[in-house]
């Protein structure tokens, strides 16, 4: 029993609702987005019912335009995705992203 109460007390406390809203808007604006929606989706997951909810709701909106704004991009370098932070299988793997079609070249324009 002595040793399961001092594991408890070695264990690190739950992040408050604060704490973990915090960490995923210092991820949003250093703009490292993978962390940033798993800190957002952890936060509405735990606290679903919280003031800071519709907030977090705009943040994930936010980071799923702006990723789709980079993508539509002509010559934009494809991402790479790193994985997680244990998650070693993936990483560094190239996502395969679909060029966009060439525009018309201007002598078939008037076809």
């Amino acid at each position: 029993m002595v040793s399961m109460l001092a594991m408890m007390a070695c264990s690190e406390p739950e992040a408050t609702e604060t704490e973990l809203f915090e960490a995923a808007e210092v991820h949003y604006r250093g703009g490292n987005y993978g962390e940033a929606l798993s800190g957002y989706e952890a936060f509405l997951k735990r606290y679903p019912a919280s003031p800071l909810a519709p907030t977090v709701e705009m943040r994930l909106r936010n980071i799923h335009r702006e990723v789709s704004s980079v993508m539509e991009r002509q010559g934009s370098p494809s991402p790479v995705y790193h994985g997680s932070r244990g998650d070693q299988s993936a990483a560094a793997a190239p996502l395969k992203v679909p060029k966009p079609p060439a525009p018309p070249s201007p002598d078939h324009a008037n076809e």
